[in-house]
């Protein structure tokens, strides 16, 4: 008997890695405990389960050994003594480059990388010629009446309906600007110095708004204002005026 097959033509071979790394260049401090000794360098890559550390010398470092790194990420997060293990030693001319594990079983520290590389990635992959807008809509009573304007001049609205949820996406991905409804609770003026104290959303715009004349119902407008709302809106005309200022953004 004879068995007849084919063969591929092309083999390509794909790599399928259970975190998205990102390219970086940032401080990082690597504590050896064998050794006694605290190594500064610098992060070349990073994701939530490893990263590559160029070091000025590793002397004595090798593959199994357990280190732990510090470092701060651009978005904000501290990293503190993260437990992982040297993969890999590359020595070169004036330095040397360590592969490295981050141990699992570290919620905070997977957490905090793992948003800022999405976060990151996603920016760099950019969304098209639309721009996102972020809606904080606790009651799910004013969602449909601000997107279908807004999807008309081009935005994407994501919705949100707890404070958790909310800084979440403010951290994964910064939108071009976040709607606040003054009738919300927690109240529109403690979110917006919630965010102005975030490090990276200082200058956000925030708008909030109201269909309600001014003084009926909700926040006081002026209280939201003072808090860090970039501009508030009321009345029946309260929409247009905020499709009107979102509008105005994209353009400057």
């Amino acid at each position: 008997p004879h068995l007849r097959t084919g063969w591929p033509e092309v083999v390509e071979q794909v790599r399928i890695r259970k975190h998205e790394r990102l390219a970086v260049d940032f401080p990082c401090a690597a504590a050896f405990p064998r050794l006694d000794t605290v190594i500064d360098g610098a992060l070349e890559d990073l994701s939530a389960g490893g990263c590559k550390i160029v070091l000025p010398s590793a002397a004595g470092v090798a593959p199994g050994d357990a280190v732990t790194l510090s470092f701060d990420l651009p978005d904000g997060a501290r990293i503190r003594d993260a437990q992982g293990a040297v993969r890999s030693v590359a020595p070169g001319g004036q330095h040397t480059v360590l592969g490295c594990e981050i141990a699992e079983a570290q919620p905070e520290v997977e957490h905090a990388i793992t948003l800022f590389v999405s976060s990151t990635l996603e920016r760099m992959r950019g969304g098209g010629d639309r721009q996102r807008a972020l809606l904080f809509d606790p009651a799910g009573d004013v969602s449909e009446t601000v997107a279908s304007p807004l999807r008309k001049r081009g935005y994407d609205l994501a919705v949100e309906k707890s404070p958790v949820d909310l800084f979440f996406r403010l951290r994964l991905s910064r939108p071009a600007a976040v709607l606040l409804s003054l009738t919300a609770e927690p109240s529109p003026g403690a979110l917006c110095r919630m965010i102005r104290a975030t490090s990276g959303l200082e200058d956000l715009p925030i708008f909030a708004f109201s269909p309600s004349a001014p003084g009926s119902g909700g926040e006081d407008a002026a209280a939201v204002k003072q808090a860090g709302a970039t501009e508030c809106f009321t009345g029946e005309d309260c929409v247009k005026d905020l499709v009107r200022a979102l509008t105005s953004l994209a353009r400057s």
